[in-house]
C-alpha cells in the first residue's frame, strides 16, 4: 500500500521539480535579455559622459580665454556655463556608478534592481534639466547687471521679463522633481497602488509643464525676433543718415571744388592788392565748409545717440551744434 502511495506521489514530486526548472530557465533568459539591454544602456552612458567632459574642457578653455583677453562679460558668463558643464558630468557620473553596481549583480537581485533603474535614469535627466534652468537664470541675471549698468533700458526689460520666466521654471521643476522622490519613497515602504496613482497623475503634470515651457521658449523667441528686427530698423535709420550725411558732405566738397577753381583762376590774374583779398576768401571758404561738415557730423552723431537712449551725449551733442549754427550764421552774414 506504501508503495503504490510512493507511486502515485512520483509524477507529482517529478511536476514540481520540472516546474521549478522551468522557472528558473524563464529567469535565466529574462536575465540574459536584460543584461543585453543595460550593456547597451551603459554604452551610451559612458558615450555621453565623455561628450559632457569635452564640452566640460571646451568651457575651462574658453573661460581661460576669457581671463586673458580680460573680458569681464564673458568671464562670467563662461564660468557659469562651465559650472553647468561640471554639475552635468557629476550626475553622469554617479549614474555610471549605480549601472556598474547593477551590472555587477546576479539573478533575482539583478532583475529586481534592473526595474527601478529607468527611474534612476529619468531622475538624473530631470536633475540635468533643473541645472540648465537654475544655470538660465544665472547668466540671465548675470546679463541684467550689465545692461543696468549701461542703462540699456530695453535690454533691461526684456531681460526682467526672461528672468521671471526662468525663475518660474525652477520653481515648475523643483516641485516636480520633490514630487517624483515622494513617489519614489511611497514604492520603497510598499505603497504601490498609492505610487502607481501618483505616478500617472504627476507624468500627466510634467507633461504639460514640458509643453508650457515649450511654448514660452518659442514666444521668446518671438520677442528676441522682434528686439532683433527693432534693432535692425534702427541700424537702417542710422544707415540711412550716414548716406545722407556722405551725400551732403559730397555736395558741400563739390562747392568747395567749385569756389577754389574760380578763386584759382582769379588768383592767377589777380595783382598783389587782390591776391591777399582773394587768399582771405578763400581761406573763410575753407573755414565755412570745415564748420558746415563738422555739423553734418554731429548731426549724424546725434540721430545715434538719440536712437541709443544715450541722454548725456544728446545734450551734450545739441550744445555743440547750436554753437556751431550760431559760427555758421556769422560767416553767412559777412
Amino acid at each position: 500500500m506504501k508503495a503504490n502511495l510512493l507511486f502515485l506521489a512520483l509524477p507529482l514530486v517529478f511536476s514540481f521539480a520540472a516546474s521549478l526548472f522551468s522557472q528558473e530557465e524563464e529567469l535565466d533568459a529574462v536575465e540574459v535579455d536584460l543584461r543585453e539591454h543595460f550593456s547597451i544602456i551603459g554604452d551610451e552612458l559612458r558615450e555621453q559622459h565623455e561628450e559632457l567632459s569635452d564640452l566640460a574642457l571646451e568651457h575651462e578653455l574658453h573661460f581661460n580665454e576669457a581671463q586673458e583677453e580680460e573680458d569681464e562679460f564673458l568671464i562670467g558668463m563662461t564660468e557659469i556655463e562651465h559650472a553647468q558643464a561640471q554639475q552635468n558630468l557629476a550626475s553622469w557620473a554617479k549614474l555610471i556608478a549605480r549601472h556598474k553596481k547593477l551590472m555587477s549583480m546576479e539573478g533575482e537581485a539583478f532583475i529586481n534592481q534592473s526595474e527601478t533603474f529607468n527611474a534612476v535614469i529619468e531622475s538624473v535627466h530631470r536633475e540635468r534639466d533643473l541645472i540648465e534652468s537654475r544655470s538660465k537664470v544665472a547668466q540671465i541675471k548675470f546679463e541684467l547687471g550689465f545692461a543696468e549698468d549701461e542703462q540699456r533700458e530695453d535690454e533691461q526689460a526684456i531681460l526682467l521679463r526672461f528672468l521671471k520666466q526662468a525663475q518660474q521654471e525652477v520653481k515648475a521643476r523643483s516641485a516636480l522633481m520633490e514630487r517624483w522622490e515622494a513617489i519614489t519613497r511611497a514604492e520603497a515602504q510598499g505603497h504601490h497602488e498609492e505610487a502607481e496613482v501618483m505616478h500617472r497623475k504627476l507624468f500627466l503634470e510634467e507633461q504639460d509643464l514640458s509643453l508650457k515651457l515649450e511654448a514660452a521658449e518659442l514666444q521668446s523667441r518671438v520677442i528676441e525676433v522682434r528686439d532683433r528686427a527693432k534693432q535692425f530698423r534702427k541700424e537702417a535709420m542710422l544707415a540711412d543718415k550716414e548716406v545722407q550725411t556722405a551725400k551732403g558732405i559730397s555736395q558741400l566738397f563739390n562747392q568747395r571744388m567749385e569756389t577754389w577753381k574760380q578763386l584759382r583762376a582769379e588768383l592767377e590774374q589777380a595783382e598783389d592788392d587782390e591776391r591777399e583779398e582773394l587768399m582771405e576768401q578763400f581761406f573763410e571758404a575753407q573755414e565755412k565748409f570745415q564748420l558746415k561738415r563738422e555739423a553734418m557730423e554731429i548731426e549724424l552723431n546725434l540721430v545715434r545717440a538719440q536712437a541709443h537712449g544715450d541722454d548725456d551725449m544728446v545734450d551734450e551733442l545739441e550744445l555743440h551744434l547750436e554753437e556751431l549754427s550760431l559760427e555758421i550764421h556769422e560767416f553767412e552774414e559777412k
